[in-house]
């Protein structure tokens, strides 16, 4: 049953990004629109490299609190990098301005 379940899970992510990349394609033959796909790229990397990391310590066997723990690092690690990365575009935001005008910076 697990290989009927993996399977499908493979399907889907095949099937959804095959339409995103014909999407894609398409759209940009028909209404251009600049997208940052560097910055996509940048952030999937990175959301998978820790995914790895995260993975390949749940293969070692450790510890339960020590894998949520280890999540929950890499969780707001990857929340650092979004708000470093994107605080021009994210000040522009009413609430998240008052953040960082307050003092309250990544």
């Amino acid at each position: 049953p697990y290989l009927g379940y993996l399977a499908c899970a493979i399907a889907t992510v095949v099937c959804y990004g095959s339409m995103m990349v014909i999407s894609y394609i398409q759209g940009q033959k028909h209404y251009a629109i600049p997208y940052d796909i560097k910055s996509a790229f940048f952030y999937i990397s990175i959301a998978l490299l820790f995914f790895i990391v995260h993975y390949v310590a749940r293969s070692l066997d450790v510890e339960v609190i020590w894998l949520h723990f280890l999540g929950t690092v890499l969780s707001l690690s990857y929340m650092l990098i979004v708000l470093k990365k994107e605080k021009k575009e994210l000040i522009k935001i009413p609430i998240l301005n008052r953040v960082y005008k307050s003092g309250l910076k990544p």
